[in-house]
């Protein structure tokens, strides 16, 4: 095998098309991206909650397994909501507690999974925490988006929440 070869870009010049008459147009239609799915406005309560602590106060590898129903502002059933939560960290120097939930949601017309890190003590003061989610089934398969959600002050295991979801093709400028 030899040194590499320069080639002069003057020596490409006949390989360029050159033309001053512009393309022909495509006469099939640019496909439509399918619209945004948003639920706002939810109410997720929770349903059922077993907890697994391995020891005295909450540590790492203790978790939650839960059930929750979401419902919309009219008082609609919308989500069954299966869930696990595992402590993955306790920082040292405050307490902080981080968890990874794993959600399966499953809708009249289809089903969807969310997976994701959430601050644990964040929520518990009532700031919004948002998971990744990810369409299975139906008509959420192949979307991606987020369910958020923030606890209700004016309920015990009352989340305000929405859910979002995008099709991968969709773009916005």
């Amino acid at each position: 095998m030899g040194a590499p070869v320069a080639i002069p870009v003057t020596a490409l010049t006949p390989l360029i098309l050159v033309s001053s008459e512009a393309p022909a147009a495509d006469p099939t239609p640019a496909p439509v991206p399918p619209s945004d799915i948003v639920f706002a406005d939810l109410t997720d309560v929770a349903v059922k909650r077993e907890m697994s602590l391995r020891g005295p106060g909450i540590d790492v590898g203790d978790g939650v397994v839960f059930r929750n129903e979401i419902s919309t502002a009219d008082g609609a059933r919308l989500v069954e909501l299966t869930g696990a939560v595992t402590i993955v960290h306790v920082r040292p120097s405050d307490q902080r507690i981080f968890g990874f939930y794993r959600e399966f949601l499953r809708f009249a017309d289809g089903t969807a999974r969310t997976m994701g890190i959430v601050d644990i003590t964040a929520t518990m003061a009532g700031r919004e925490q948002v998971i990744p989610a990810y369409g299975i089934s139906g008509r959420y398969r192949g979307m991606v988006g987020i369910r958020s959600y923030r606890n209700s002050s004016e309920k015990p295991e009352t989340h305000h929440a929405e859910i979002v979801f995008r099709h991968p093709t969709s773009h916005r400028p």
